[in-house]
């Protein structure tokens, strides 16, 4: 009989420990990152098509993922996802914006940075910026990599770091095609 006193003894213990957790795991629930999701979105200025984007060559074969096509003159914009947790800033948020194509041998994937926004740089929610800048679209027509193809794409990687220096990444995939492409593609 002791045996059991002392065993329904501890279970109040027991009882508050698991209380306790669960209060502290409540109140840590605002600034946990384990969710995942990142807290800001990316809008485009430009009528535009969802596509299955080249993703690269890792080495299990060519990776596609879904995404969409635009012109070179497309912008975007970028918000605070509705439901982020509170103190997300804009000031911590940098993207890269990269061609990403297949090399010659179609054994691997090339990458080259063609614009970057450091931290600080992407100021508001109202601002259009340029998936391409002029420079840009020049030098790609000019070596024949501006408009895309099933073994090309642009990449807009999105870097955040968050509260308690949580580093959180994003990203994103379009096809590049002609003004005229496009309306083919929309239809």
């Amino acid at each position: 009989m002791k045996k059991y006193h002392h065993t329904i003894g501890l279970m109040p213990v027991f009882i508050l420990v698991f209380c306790l957790m669960l209060s502290l795991s409540a109140f840590a629930a605002p600034y946990d990152k384990a969710s995942g999701e990142f807290p800001f979105e990316i809008e485009l200025d430009t009528q535009s098509c969802e596509r299955l984007c080249y993703a690269g060559h890792p080495s299990s074969g060519i990776s596609y993922v879904p995404g969409y096509a635009v012109t070179p003159d497309s912008s975007f914009r970028i918000s605070i996802r509705s439901g982020a947790e509170a103190g997300v800033s804009m000031e911590d948020l940098s993207m890269t914006v990269a061609l990403i194509y297949e090399n010659e041998d179609n054994t691997s994937s090339m990458r080259e940075t063609i614009m970057e926004y450091d931290e600080g740089d992407i100021t508001d929610m109202d601002t259009w910026y340029p998936i391409l800048n002029e420079t840009n679209v020049e030098n790609l027509e000019e070596r024949d990599r501006l408009y895309s193809d099933s073994l090309s794409s642009i990449e807009i990687e999105m870097r955040y770091q968050g509260l308690r220096n949580s580093d959180m990444e994003k990203t994103f995939y379009l096809q590049i095609h002609s003004p005229e492409d496009l309306a083919e593609l929309i239809g």
